[in-house]
Order: structure tokens, then sequence, then C-alpha cells
């Protein structure tokens, strides 16, 4: 037992569960970016993005005790196998605060997310990893990674 759990969360501690993106882009490319990955989303045969009114909850990266106050965000989930989640929302809030303070050349970010990576197979992550890579591509803007989530770290 103890050499088969030892064996599982070293897995675990391997995988990633989520992963946060900036866009190299302006604050005004938000239709390009939307556009961008809607039609990347049809082509893989999934629905357009969902444009949400902000309901707080995403912390600033460098102040997890303030909200960002942001007027929406994009996101899109699936919940068929393999899971997964990814919001697109702006790294300046209406306050003119930055989330990722050092990165301000990153006007948007995209975090993505695998719901389930417990139950994701073999097949299941190298899909999810391909599908992130592509997406970010799709965007249609250099990105780089800003953050990786993993265990029992939440998002910020």
């Amino acid at each position: 037992m103890y050499k088969y759990k030892c064996q599982y969360l070293k897995h675990m501690e391997s995988q990633m569960d989520a992963v946060e993106y900036g866009l190299i882009c302006d604050r005004s490319d938000e239709k390009d970016i939307v556009k961008n990955v809607n039609a990347y989303l049809a082509e893989k045969g999934y629905r357009k993005l969902y444009k949400w009114k902000d309901k707080g909850g995403i912390k600033n990266i460098d102040d997890p005790s303030s909200d960002p106050k942001l007027e929406y965000t994009y996101g899109q989930f699936i919940k068929e196998s393999p899971k997964w989640y990814f919001d697109i929302l702006p790294n300046k809030d209406l306050r003119s605060i930055y989330r990722f303070a050092e990165q301000k050349d990153c006007a948007w970010t995209l975090f993505f997310s695998k719901t389930n990576p417990e139950s994701c197979t073999e097949s299941d992550n190298i899909y999810l990893d391909n599908f992130l890579k592509d997406l970010l591509t799709g965007t249609g803007y250099k990105s780089k990674l800003l953050y990786k989530y993993s265990g029992d770290d939440y998002r910020r």
C-alpha cells in the first residue's frame, strides 16, 4: 500500500493541474482574441466562448487579499471526459491594478485547467496538452507562461 501511495503521489506531483498564460497584446485586441478563439473552438466542434459578468473570486497574484474588479470575463468548459475549463480575462482591472504586475506586456491572460486531473488517462493528458498548445496558438498572439498550478495550489 505505501509503495503504491508513493507512486501515486509522485505521478500527481508531476502532473499539471492548471496553468495561466499571458497573451502579449494590447487591451484593444479583445475582439480579435475572442474571434480567433471562437474559430479555433468551432474547428474542434466546441461551443463558442461565454461572456460572463464578473462575480469575483479570482485573486490578484501579487496581493491575494484583494479581488480584482472586472467588468466581465470570457470562458468555456466541457463536462464530458476529458473535462477542462479555460477563461480569458484582462490582466488590468477597472481600477488599473494588474493581476500580474510584472507582465504589463500581457493585456489578457488565459487560464486553463484540467477539471478532474486525477481521472485523466495518459491519452487524455496528451489530448489536453495539445489542445492547450493549439488554443494558445489559436489566439493569434504570442503567449508566455505566467503561473503553473498543481496539487493544493489554488487559483490566484
